[in-house]
């Protein structure tokens, strides 16, 4: 790609480490049904090309609404379009942000009253800039990575319902998900989805440290970027650690993917659709 950033076939590069590690899973991921990378905002022609030739029909943006800037071809390419629409085209773009109401929510809630009522009148004098940089610096800040990522089970509800529900219909397929650098919330959804599959942790933390060098040449740029929404350098790395927190926090809460997700509302049923159309 030319300018898609930290783009990669997920089925791909998992059977290419557990080829590599003499892994053997129940339900193996197919290669060319979920994609994952950085923002495409920037998307060349000869990137459009290489979506189509992957065949991609659906783009999954975990971003919020301030930080989408999507190019004229790509929105043109893949069209916005609501999760429950009734006249899906071909290739789309479905916004589920990650970093919903419901997520602030639980954010507010990790914080002190003082914090809280700081942030809740921020909104009210409609400083969203203010409200979000205290949020990032007083509560997120001091949970650090890992705590972030394991936060997503319990605010994104909804949000990890919608995905999971675009992947029962094959028609959504191949799957392209993203956020700003791919990492974090992508990294989330990517680990989940692999848990859920019998994935080994240990092969879903190899899969999610790829984005370190694939990254390398953003870091400065994604320190810069982390200082003006109040996080510190230690959230623009990718961290192993961080995402070995977060899976064992999944089973220790939950028990498993499976688990979880049912927990939330996506049943069993739902589960294997999702397995038997991103497996071989």
């Amino acid at each position: 790609m030319d300018n898609i950033l930290n783009f990669r076939d997920v089925g791909k590069v998992i059977q290419e480490i557990c080829r590599m590690n003499g892994e053997k899973t129940e339900n193996m991921m197919k290669s060319g049904v979920l994609f994952r990378a950085a923002k495409p905002d920037d998307a060349s022609d000869h990137d459009i090309k290489r979506l189509l030739e992957y065949d991609i029909h659906t783009i999954i943006d975990l971003r919020s609404g301030y930080e989408n800037t999507k190019s004229d071809i790509l929105a043109s390419t893949f069209p916005l379009q609501e999760v429950n629409s009734v006249d899906f085209s071909s290739r789309k773009t479905i916004k589920i942000n990650l970093n919903g109401s419901q997520y602030a929510k639980l954010v507010l809630s990790y914080a002190s009253r003082a914090i809280a009522f700081q942030i809740i009148g921020y909104f009210l004098i409609c400083q969203k800039h203010w409200a979000a940089q205290t949020m990032a610096t007083k509560v997120i800040g001091p949970l650090g990575l890992g705590k972030m990522y394991s936060s997503f089970f319990e605010g994104c509800h909804d949000e990890v319902r919608k995905i999971f529900q675009i992947m029962t219909d094959k028609q959504n397929l191949p799957l392209f998900v993203h956020c700003t650098y791919g990492k974090d919330r992508t990294g989330f959804i990517i680990a989940l989805t692999l848990s859920l599959l019998g994935i080994p942790d240990e092969v879903i933390i190899t899969e999610y440290s790829q984005s370190h060098e694939n990254l390398l040449s953003l870091y400065p740029k994604m320190i810069k970027d982390m200082g003006k929404i109040g996080l510190g350098e230690g959230f623009a790395i990718v961290d192993p650690k961080a995402m070995r927190q977060m899976l064992e926090f999944l089973h220790e809460q939950y028990g498993t993917a499976s688990d979880y997700l049912s927990s939330i509302g996506f049943e069993y049923k739902s589960q294997q659709i999702v397995i038997k159309n991103l497996c071989e």
